[in-house]
Order: C-alpha cells, then structure tokens, then sequence
C-alpha cells in the first residue's frame, strides 16, 4: 500500500566522513545565521530551539538518524486517505529523550493509551488534535504515522505478524531490491497512486482529461534512486520500470530513448568548478509532449501549450528555446 518512501541506513558507520563538513558547519554558526535571515514576522521561520523539544536539543544528529529511519507514504481503495508514516532505530539515548518529551506532552494535553500486541501506543486525542498522531516506542524503535490503523499494522509486522509489507510489493522488488544495498533509497510508484485515485476522480466532469493524466502516470511507470557512501565519495544509482508502451507511447518513447550526453560543454567550464554534471536529454523532444499533452486534456481548454503561450503572451518557447537545444544539458 506505500506508493512512495525514503529511508536512510547505516549512515552512523560514516559519521567520520561527514564529521569535517558538520565541524565546518558549526564553526561558521550557519544555523543561527539563517535564524537571522528571517525576520520574527516571516511565515517561514528557522527558529530551531522552538521548534525542537528541549529534550532532544542536546542529540547528536546520528542518534536520531545513524541507525535506520524510513518515511512512508500509503494508502488503500479501502482507507484512501494517505497516511505519513515513520519508523526509526534510533540511539539509546534518543529513545530515552523522546521518552521524556512524549510523558512531558501527555502531562500537558489529552491522549489515548491504546495496545497492539505487547506495545502500548499514545493517540493525540480528537477533541485537542486537528489531526491526532500516532506514536509508539519499543526500547530503540520507534513508529509514528498520522493514521493510528496503520500505526498498528506497523506494530503487528514489528512483532512478527506474517503480513503483507512494502519489501513484498511489487514496486519494490523490480525498483528498490535490484538496487541494495544502499545507505538513502528514495522510491514512487506512480501506477499505484493512479489506482488509487482514478476511482474517486470519476464522474468529476474531468474524465477525458484524468483518463489522459492516468495513462502517462502508468506509462511513467515505479521509479528508485539509491545512494551509497563509498571511500571515494557518494555513488547514486536509479532504476525505473516503464508501463506498458501501448498505453502512451510518446512518453514510453522518451523514457526509454538512451541519449548520451557529450563532453563538449566541458569547453565552457571553468577550470576552478567544483561540480559539473552533464544529462543527456532531448529537451525539444520533451517539450513537444508536454505541449500535446496539454492540448489532449479538453476540459482544461487551452489546447497546444506552446501555441496558447504564443497567443496570449506572445512567446513562441519552442522557437526562442527549446527548438535549437541540444540532446546535452550540462
């Protein structure tokens, strides 16, 4: 039912390699300059002492992330809502401070003490919670999730209950599991959102264009990306599995068009960069199908993107851009 996830692991076995940009980091005061950055009045605000409990404020970055953490999103025809869900390894001495910050806050406000298995759980409860989280913790695991259902079938895997879970699906064993082992996996599964969503979607007065949007949805197909950290630096790989090509077969013909990219923009490099990345993508190719997609969705009416733009704005994008570029964007 997780139509998209990210999770890190084993990152605190690396804590010397990252020790140096941390030390740097801390040493420029970075985090309190971008306190400052924004004003008191701003919607935005980096004020991080307020933000984290005083519990936790004394952690080490790799006690809440070193070991193992996993942020899920899912959802079924049966419970369509998505829930947000997290599940962590976390240090000893994190669990014990959010031990600490959790009995605080129950002291504070009104909660439910529910049981799934041998572990309790705390549920924020209706009447002070717009929306009441979930969150439970077993000596250095730790589960939150904003749907207590689901928290619980968390709890039930986490106990040893035989059911179904993510590494079962199916997104996850032809994107994520090809891939492992990995220190940051990201993971979307488009076809599945699709599934989800096109049955609450019909009779909207959308059909012909949601029916456009699902078909390139499914085309586009599951998509993984995973990062290892190696004694040479950071090695990400990614894998995506394509829908059927009868379905959209522009889109299916773009995602699966190998398009090399040249060397040539390294001529326009300086000689001092400390980064340059090179893609190999027919960016015309890929404008003129966002173009005819917009024109094949009739309800939102505006037809070809690129001839709507040229009408009412007065740019011809593909003539001014997109038409002379070539197959390298570096």
């Amino acid at each position: 039912e997780t139509f998209a996830a990210m999770g890190v692991s084993g990152i605190a076995q690396h804590e010397a390699k990252f020790q140096p940009f941390i030390n740097e980091w801390q040493r420029l005061g970075l985090t309190e300059l971008l306190t400052k950055a924004f004003p008191d009045d701003e919607e935005f605000d980096l004020d991080v002492d307020a933000a984290i409990p005083a519990e936790l404020q004394d952690l080490d970055l790799f006690d809440v992330i070193g070991n193992e953490v996993w942020v899920a999103v899912s959802a079924s025809r049966t419970n369509p809502l998505p829930a947000i869900s997290a599940v962590a390894r976390v240090s000893p001495e994190a669990a014990a401070a959010l031990e600490q910050a959790l009995e605080r806050e129950a002291a504070d406000g009104e909660f439910q003490v529910l049981t799934e298995g041998n572990i309790q759980f705390r549920v924020g409860a209706e009447s002070e919670f717009e929306d009441p989280v979930a969150l439970a913790i077993d000596g250095t695991f730790v589960a939150v999730s904003s749907n207590p259902d689901v928290l619980r079938g968390i709890l039930r895997r986490y106990q040893g209950a035989a059911e179904p879970n993510f590494h079962d699906s199916r997104g996850y064993s032809e994107t994520v599991a090809p891939l492992l082992p990995a220190n940051a996996v990201m993971f979307v599964d488009l076809p599945h959102v699709v599934d989800l969503a096109e049955p609450f979607a019909a009779g909207l007065g959308f059909d012909a264009s949601i029916d456009r949007l699902a078909r390139a949805l499914r085309t586009f197909g599951s998509y993984a990306s995973v990062t290892r950290i190696t004694n040479q630096g950071f090695e990400t790989l990614s894998l995506q599995v394509l829908g059927d090509r009868n379905v959209d077969p522009a889109l299916h013909d773009l995602l699966s068009t190998n398009v090399p990219a040249s060397s040539s923009a390294q001529a326009f490099v300086d000689a001092s960069a400390v980064s340059y990345q090179a893609t190999g993508v027919n960016v015309s190719a890929w404008w003129n199908y966002i173009s005819d997609l917009a024109a094949d969705l009739p309800e939102v009416g505006i037809g070809n993107l690129n001839d709507f733009l040229s009408m009412n704005l007065g740019l011809d994008l593909n003539e001014m851009l997109f038409g002379w570029m070539g197959t390298t964007f570096a």
